[in-house]
């Protein structure tokens, strides 16, 4: 058994949830591990199964010549409006 001390009247919640997970067992402290370490792994994946969808369609749309001369336009001229320049490519190309 863990007795915990704390020296100010208001205990935060966190506090609270730590005495009581102090007070677990070694096998139940290392299963809230294991599985807060699943679920920080599966948000980890989820962002870079994200992040790799992005960069894909940056790469399909540079090799997507006209439109990626039409973006790359925008940068050398810029009294376009990349919004209205991709508008175009994707209106031209895929007719969005």
């Amino acid at each position: 058994m863990v007795t915990t001390t704390y020296t100010q009247e208001k205990v935060s919640p966190v506090d609270a949830l730590w005495t009581l997970i102090q007070g677990q067992t070694k096998a139940v402290r290392a299963a809230l591990t294991k599985r807060l370490v699943e679920q920080e792994k599966a948000a980890l994946a989820a962002t870079a199964a994200d992040a790799k969808m992005f960069t894909q369609k940056i790469k399909a749309l540079e090799n997507d010549s006209e439109g990626f001369f039409k973006l790359g336009g925008f940068m050398s001229d810029s009294s376009s409006n990349a919004d209205e320049l991709l508008e175009e490519a994707l209106t031209d190309k895929y007719g969005f």
